[in-house]
């Protein structure tokens, strides 16, 4: 593990494998001790356990996945039939060792019912307090699981276009922002799972999107987007709808896939999506000329850092606890950082 130091700047990227620890243009960076450090509030990572599937064959394989977790040797994963008490728990339980992620696997499967995977803390001093719950259904045959796995495809498929329907009805509505970056908004709660927010107010019900949870306006566009701690889980959207955004603030969701394009965000000035799931290369940023802070740590991001030349008014960059490899790009044009 290595580190690059600050000047007078805050440049951090531990746990990535970069070649020969240097810049391609051999900046003279020299490793120093002191490390500026994210604050606590954005460390913070909400839990979560999710089954691989929402409906299971009897006795198939079930794979529990959890994450987000604080690494006690004592936390634990348990699978429960629906309406237990949340003090109950039968064999179908395991200690995650200190694991941070993973998955708890039943080999065997499970008679046909309605269950509940549950996640807890740090067992006894944790209490039996459940952190977080996922549920979901083991069909009475195979058959059966097939039909009703296939059934929730198409009615999630319908409830997509019914939802797009009613968007593009009541974004015509709308005169506060203009109609993509209304759309923009819907698409981004649809595909977010906005549903299951933690706060969602006023999205997908009200005809003032600038007086929803998370969201600001400025002359009549969108210039912020801070949604952090709030449960968002899938893949972003396109999201080039927003140009005139300022903050986009996603840390610590269940955020996966790839990044976006965000070339139109021109006048995009805090990136934070640190606390996810994302994964692939980084797209291109060198169309971003304001951003002054990136905090992409803690996800899965691979391949080479891009070319950050552009990115003059950049004065944090946290990049550790990612799968980055390669030579480091040349810092010598960002005098703020």
């Amino acid at each position: 593990m290595f580190c690059f130091p600050r000047w007078s700047f805050a440049l951090l990227l531990m746990g990535c494998s970069f070649s020969s620890l240097s810049t391609a243009a051999d900046a003279p960076f020299s490793l120093m001790a002191e490390m500026a450090t994210p604050s606590t509030a954005e460390q913070q990572q909400m839990p979560f356990v999710r089954a691989e599937k929402a409906v299971y064959a009897p006795n198939e394989k079930i794979s529990i996945e959890y994450g987000h977790l604080p690494g006690n040797k004592q936390d634990w994963i348990s699978v429960v039939p629906v309406g237990s008490s949340d003090e109950f728990y039968t064999k179908n339980w395991t200690y995650t060792r200190s694991a941070i992620e993973g998955s708890y696997v039943l080999d065997q499967g499970l008679a046909s019912g309605d269950y509940e995977a549950r996640v807890y803390f740090d067992y006894p001093t944790g209490g039996m307090v459940v952190q977080s719950r996922y549920r979901f259904k083991v069909a009475r045959t195979a058959e059966e699981a097939e039909i009703l796995l296939n059934s929730s495809q198409q009615t999630a498929v319908k409830a997509k276009q019914l939802f797009d329907i009613r968007s593009q009805l009541i974004c015509r509505a709308i005169t506060e922002l203009p109609n993509s970056e209304c759309l923009g908004l819907f698409q981004f709660f649809s595909a977010t799972n906005g549903k299951d927010w933690r706060h969602n107010d006023g999205w997908n019900r009200s005809n003032r999107p600038c007086n929803w949870y998370g969201v600001s306006c400025h002359d009549n566009h969108v210039v912020g987007l801070r949604l952090p701690n709030n449960n968002l889980a899938g893949e972003l959207p396109d999201l080039s709808a927003f140009t005139r955004l300022e903050v986009l603030w996603l840390s610590n969701n269940q955020l996966t896939g790839e990044l976006p394009s965000l070339s139109n965000l021109t006048q995009l000035k805090k990136l934070y999506l640190n606390g996810n799931g994302l994964s692939g290369e980084l797209p291109t940023l060198n169309q971003l000329s304001v951003l002054q802070d990136i905090h992409i740590y803690s996800n899965h991001f691979t391949g080479s850092l891009p070319d950050l030349s552009a990115l003059v008014q950049l004065e944090s960059l946290y990049a550790h606890e990612n799968q980055f490899s390669g030579v480091i790009p040349s810092l010598a044009t960002l005098s703020n950082l």
